[in-house]
């Protein structure tokens, strides 16, 4: 059985005890025991059944009798056998956990999210996955599935190579044997943000704030922790190949005696505003969700910093006035990730206006283009912003800053 360090529990996690059937289990319910469990990032898509939705109304049949799994999403239920394999019993997965027809449950959720994630043993990302209709089990190694093609050869680390090789069915005469560097950072680790799970908004923050997350990425199985990266095509992958480039990097990838540097050289080197702009190009099914979707992020770095910066309205007060040039980004008939954003109408924009100060890319619906300023030719003499939750615009910021 993996253990973890730290005791937070998840307000509702699923049992998977029973191969047949799950519970729903409390925080309440699991007091005084070591918990492990693990979390899902994945889309929804168009395939989510109404009757897989925790509710109100049905969570006490839920603790009780549980659901079968069969009832199940193909993406859930894999996860569901995957985890179980690894060893871990509970698992969080938020349309079964978080109450769909309760917005106060929402709101009261959303904000534990990074404790979700950073607290997990191990997150499971359906990276390759349209929906929750795709699942896992096709997501194994192509060389696997196809050993016509070649198999790979495995070396120790300190060799920095890999082999394959290959055999055609048609000319079983013919082998060839192809040798190269591992090709970590221009390969799996640059596809995982071509995957269909990089367009959704909330699978921003769950990524950067997992501990460890294995990614279903087809045909591959890529692992990333804090200190090492692997994938079933590249086991070994030496730390002159592991480093991804600066805006693919994971920002709490450090050892924990360095993080708070680390991160406040995030913060300074204007990669936060970078941030930004890939969060906004990302699509959120409800645009209320747009501080929700990245709370948990911001909560991080703040923990990182230790209080000594000032989250306002999705910016941060070290990096202003730098973090206020930004432009709302133009939309054209080509950029079909768009669609995933809710509605871009007069009445959007308007919640959009009324959610932020005018100042924050928050302010706006749709993708952001924020600017780096190397020389900034003004400062910000105050800021200060006060939070309310609405129903209908989520997350409000009300803020104010001089110049």
């Amino acid at each position: 059985m993996p253990t973890v360090r730290g005791r937070f529990v998840p307000s509702r996690l699923v049992d998977l005890e029973s191969a047949d059937e799950v519970r729903i289990q409390l925080d309440s319910d699991l007091k005084g025991q070591d918990i492990t469990f693990a979390a899902l990032s994945y889309r929804w898509g168009h395939s989510m059944p109404e009757r897989i939705k925790t509710t109100s109304h049905n969570i006490k049949d839920r603790r009780l009798t549980g659901i079968t799994m069969e009832d199940l999403p193909h993406t859930i239920r894999d996860a569901f056998v995957f985890a179980r394999g690894l060893g871990v019993r509970y698992i969080s997965v938020d349309v079964l956990c978080i109450l769909q027809d309760s917005m106060s449950d929402w709101a009261s959720e959303s904000t534990k999210m990074a404790q979700v994630y950073s607290s997990a043993y191990v997150t499971l990302a359906a990276s390759s996955a349209e929906d929750t209709g795709t699942g896992l089990d096709d997501y194994s190694s192509e060389i696997s599935r196809h050993p016509e093609h070649g198999v790979i050869l495995s070396f120790p680390p300190d060799n920095d190579v890999t082999a394959t090789v290959t055999c055609s069915p048609s000319s079983p005469s013919s082998l060839r044997v192809y040798i190269s560097a591992p090709s970590w950072p221009n390969q799996e680790g640059m596809k995982l943000h071509l995957d269909s799970l990089q367009t959704r908004g909330w699978a921003l923050q769950e990524r950067h704030l997992s501990r460890r997350i294995v990614s279903f990425s087809f045909p591959d199985l890529v692992f990333e922790c804090r200190s090492a990266r692997a994938s079933s095509r590249m086991p070994f992958i030496p730390p002159a190949f592991a480093r991804l480039p600066h805006h693919h990097r994971r920002l709490l990838d450090a050892p924990p005696d360095d993080r708070a540097a680390a991160v406040r050289g995030f913060l300074a080197s204007a990669r936060w505003q970078r941030l930004v702009s890939q969060y906004t190009n990302r699509g959120l099914t409800f645009d209320r969700d747009v501080f929700y979707a990245i709370a948990g992020l911001a909560a991080a770095v703040g923990s990182a910093v230790g209080g000594t910066d000032q989250y306002l309205a999705g910016l941060w007060l070290s990096t202003m006035p730098a973090s206020l040039c930004w432009q709302r980004q133009t939309i054209t008939n080509n950029w079909d990730d768009y669609s995933n954003w809710a509605p871009y109408s007069t009445a959007h924009l308007a919640d959009a206006r009324r959610r932020a100060p005018s100042w924050s890319w928050a302010s706006v619906v749709g993708p952001a283009h924020t600017c780096d300023i190397a020389r900034p030719v003004a400062s910000v003499l105050g800021a200060s912003c006060k939070t309310t939750h609405d129903p209908v615009l989520g997350l409000v910021y009300e803020g104010r800053e001089r110049r």
